[in-house]
């Protein structure tokens, strides 16, 4: 305590840069993603989360790096000095705990190893890769390792510990992967998903009890993760997260209205419709070819319906993924993952794998040819391939595969990007001729061949990217840059009966639309819409627009008795997801969440301008399920925390237009993708009493902050940037991430006062 109070002064008499008391890199030379932090109760602080760094800070091997991901787990003094830092083996993590003596619980799932359990716990034996609870000392020193569950069938999310210790633990799996007691409150149907919560002894030799929180159900990808689980001061247990399953309530809730579907059309200029009464999930591609539909979901397979959307069918045996017709011939489909294709020559009622191609792939139909597709490849340099399920073509005088490729409906004109340069053939393909350098994608304008926009892509951050446009067909061009921000560009569509309005897509599921020809964009709801998480944009030739969605998500709570296991209580929060949950003194529970909607029941405006697809919100539950306050905070919150004050500190990856005007703002944006901010809020959410910014050169998010010990805030998150204001006290003050590499990231660890 000595220590940490000598260091709480140094820290008020030399305030750092940016309003830090102390930062600090953590990492080594491959990538680290901090998920997790917590307090050890003596000022310090654990980290976890998961590396491909070998060598330090986790060993005295030399620095480098791995092929996958492992998990980690470090402690921290309170000056923020590294204590030990360990790898446990390959695999994710997902929820990190402390109890009373400052003994850190760490789960996750990771590839079974000789030695890594313990003796005398519940399951020391698994194969392959499975989830793990493990128990380790303020030292390092592994107290307990245990798996639970059986082979890649148990996701844990959320961990908390009860006062003799006893670590309590929930998740998302197949039912029949969980172990249970005889007192769950349902029985397992073989591999329907169902959320569980479980608790097992402080050494962790056996089960307390280990319970279904609801009936398995059998509907694909309709899966409930159990994101967040505190203990109230009568001694329940406090889940929340989010559901797609829209039985999942039944028993504990009132079903809330019905959500959104996912897929959505509407005349120009009319009102958006909800199309089929399907199990929908996320639909991530549609396609017209005449009165023909064809949508790929994320989940649930591939749909076609015959009739221009009236009635649909689902075509067996295809798998998820973006679904694409031949226009020449429909009975050619083809779905493609990652880095497969799958292809039917029957009009879906059989399917074969056309090959397993390194880096991600997309397909596009090539209109020249009965059955042809082109396969696009993210990565460089790779072999040119090719699809074709009737007579195969004539090969495109290509020495590498495009990574991304488009051509007009009768296949005289084609663009293609080949290692970033945008080439253009305007006979069919026989030869091309260079554009420009650095693209990323590229449309033509309908009708005028001379109009065309292009992404200009950055070296590492898309959000960086230029939106630029020609009017000669490629010879000069000029800048179309949004100004609203954005995180990622997936796509970019010109309308088709008009060249100046086009629409962008980015981030995980934002669209922006401009009808100036670029001059200025702006985030678009599409009318009539609630769930505005759009994935996927396509016009058919009867002047119609197609909008695929993210699936909406419920958000729930429930309080759950423990020692024979049954929710007491249980509320819904429809279109929303919940990620993080507290509890105060009096039994009240503050909660974070998300959502791509518009219509939640919120109390108040919104803390900070909307300027992406999803919003986070915030809100403050009574005792008794009553909803006390609800507002949207705009820009895209990770983590919260709250003081013995009563005051909400918020964790935010950001950019200036997400802030809006918040009077006592400290430090400022650095530039690059993002930056991290620290946010403090009143307790009863009225306002915005204080942000401050962190960050550096390039992208900056932040995972976790903790309010306390005494008057101190803590942050970790992951960052790339090379000029972070570290103190000169940082345990490492350098980013240790190769000069090489163009993907990854260090972690921070930072400290401020209040």
């Amino acid at each position: 305590m000595v220590r940490l109070f000598l260091f709480t002064l140094l820290a008020a008499a030399c305030p750092a840069q940016d309003h830090w008391s102390y930062l600090t890199y953590f990492g080594g030379a491959g990538s680290e993603n901090i998920q997790f932090m917590t307090g050890d109760g003596a000022g310090g602080t654990y980290l976890a989360g998961e590396t491909s760094s070998v060598g330090p800070p986790f060993s005295d091997e030399s620095p480098g790096y791995l092929s996958v991901s492992a998990v980690f787990l470090a402690r921290l003094d309170p000056a923020g000095q590294l204590i030990f830092a360990k790898v446990l083996g390959y695999g994710s993590a997902s929820a990190l705990a402390v109890d009373a003596a400052g003994n850190a619980f760490f789960a996750g799932n990771i590839r079974v190893t000789n030695g890594f359990t313990t003796p005398g716990v519940f399951q020391p034996e698994a194969t392959s890769a499975q989830a793990f609870l493990a128990k380790f000392a303020p030292s390092g020193e592994k107290l307990f390792a245990t798996y639970f569950g059986s082979q890649n069938g148990v996701q844990t999310r959320s961990m908390t510990v009860d006062p003799d210790g006893r670590p309590i633990f929930c998740g998302n799996a197949a039912s029949s992967a969980v172990p249970l007691t005889p007192s769950t409150l349902f029985a397992p149907e073989g591999r329907n998903q169902s959320a569980f919560c479980a608790q097992l002894t402080a050494d962790g030799a056996s089960l307390v009890f280990s319970t279904l929180l609801a009936k398995p159900t059998p509907v694909l990808g309709a899966v409930s993760f159990p994101n967040s689980a505190v203990l109230l001061p009568d001694g329940l247990l406090a889940v929340a997260g989010a559901t797609y399953d829209p039985a999942f309530s039944s028993h504990f809730a009132p079903r809330p209205e019905e959500p959104g579907r996912s897929l959505y059309v509407a005349p120009r200029g009319g009102p958006f419709l909800n199309l089929p009464k399907a199990p929908w999930a996320s639909v991530i591609s549609v396609q017209t070819v005449g009165n023909e539909a064809f949508v790929g979901t994320e989940n649930a397979g591939a749909w076609v319906s015959p009739d221009g959307g009236e009635t649909w069918r689902q075509l067996p045996g295809s798998p998820p993924g973006p679904l694409v017709a031949h226009p020449l011939a429909t009975r050619f489909l083809c779905v493609y993952t990652v880095n497969q294709a799958f292809c039917s020559r029957d009009g879906g009622s059989t399917w074969q794998s056309n090959g397993i191609f390194t880096g991600q792939i997309t397909l596009v139909p090539d209109p020249r040819y009965e059955g042809g597709f082109f396969v696009t490849n993210t990565q460089a340099f790779s072999r040119p391939n090719y699809v074709a399920l009737a007579a195969p073509p004539p090969p495109l005088p290509l020495r590498e595969v495009p990574q991304w490729i488009a051509a007009s409906p009768n296949g005289d004109r084609i663009l293609a990007v080949v290692s970033r340069g945008l080439l253009l053939s305007v006979d069919r393909g026989a030869t091309f001729q260079k554009l420009s350098d650095n693209i990323f994608r590229a449309a033509v304008a309908p009708g005028d061949p001379n109009r065309l926009y292009a992404i200009k892509a950055a070296r590492l951050s898309t959000r960086e990217s230029r939106i630029i446009r020609s009017d000669d067909g490629g010879v000069t061009w000029s800048d179309a840059t949004p100004d609203e921000p954005f995180t990622f560009i997936r796509d970019l569509i010109v309308d088709p009966v008009n060249a100046d309005t086009l629409y962008l897509l980015s981030g995980p599921a934002a669209a922006y639309r401009s009808t100036d020809a670029g001059a200025s964009w702006h985030l678009w709801t599409p009318p009539g819409l609630d769930n505005i998480g759009v994935l996927s944009l396509h016009f058919d030739n009867r002047d119609r627009i197609w909008i695929g969605c993210v699936q909406s998500a419920d958000g729930f709570f429930l309080k759950l008795k423990m020692d024979s296991p049954e929710i007491t209580w249980g509320r819904m929060l429809g279109g929303a997801g919940i990620s993080r949950l507290r509890a105060d003194a009096a039994g009240r529970l503050s909660f974070l969440g998300a959502t791509f909607g518009t219509d939640l029941p919120v109390t108040s405006p919104s803390l900070m301008p909307r300027t992406r697809g999803s919003a986070s919100f915030i809100g403050v539950m009574n005792p008794a399920g009553e909803l006390e306050s609800l507002r949207y905070i705009g820009a895209q919150t990770n983590a919260f925390d709250l003081s013995p004050d009563g005051a909400v500190h918020l964790a935010a990856t950001a950019v200036p237009a997400d802030l809006g005007e918040i009077e006592d703002v400290r430090g400022s944006f650095a530039g690059g993708a993002s930056d991290a901010v620290w946010l403090t809020l009143s307790p009863t959410l009225d306002h915005i009493t204080k942000a401050v910014w962190l960050g550096g050169d390039a992208a900056d998010s932040v995972t976790a902050i903790l309010a306390g010990p005494g008057e101190s805030v803590r942050l970790a998150g992951s960052t790339t940037s090379r000029n972070l204001p570290v103190t000169p006290s940082a345990q490492q003050p350098k980013i240790s991430l190769y000069e090489q590499s163009l993907v990854g990231s260090d972690g921070f660890f930072a400290i401020a006062l209040r």
